[in-house]
């Protein structure tokens, strides 16, 4: 059986566990809703910390765009007919930070790993299933096995 986004999404909004983290994250989602699509985009993330609401952006342009818009974010917030989701929270002060993004140059290139290991499994192994599918794969993985043993190790 597969199961969709919303549908997980929908069962981790049932448990305990997640339940406050999920409404929080709904919240900001309703708060970053009021900004521009470029402001939006802009915006790495959002979090709530005792009481306080951040914003994380990575270009000096857009803190300033968001701090010339706190004030009407305030009265929005303090209205609570524009942020349903958001009546739980109170928020007593409002920052705005900025993290500079990676450049180009700075993201390093993962180098692919190869193992230099003996193979420690062996391919005498009985494959009982009478499913033709399950066998294939079986037999894949002793082609596999032998491959491996056939190798030499560094």
């Amino acid at each position: 059986m597969f199961y969709n986004s919303k549908s997980i999404v929908g069962f981790l909004k049932k448990q305990n566990l997640y339940r406050a983290k999920i409404k929080e994250q709904d919240c900001l989602r309703q708060i970053r809703s009021i900004f521009t699509f470029t402001i939006k985009e802009n915006i790495s993330f959002m979090y709530i910390r005792q009481s306080t609401l951040y914003f994380v952006v990575t270009h000096p342009v857009y803190k300033q765009e968001i701090v010339s818009k706190l004030h009407y974010l305030k009265s929005l917030l303090e209205s609570n007919n524009k942020f349903p989701l958001c009546l739980n929270y109170s928020f007593n002060s409002y920052h705005v930070l900025l993290i500079e993004p990676l450049r180009k140059n700075q993201i390093k290139k993962i180098k692919q790993f190869h193992s230099h290991y003996k193979e420690k499994a062996s391919q005498d192994f009985e494959i009982k299933s009478n499913n033709p599918k399950i066998k294939e794969a079986f037999l894949n993985i002793k082609q596999s096995i032998v491959k491996n043993l056939k190798q030499p190790t560094k």
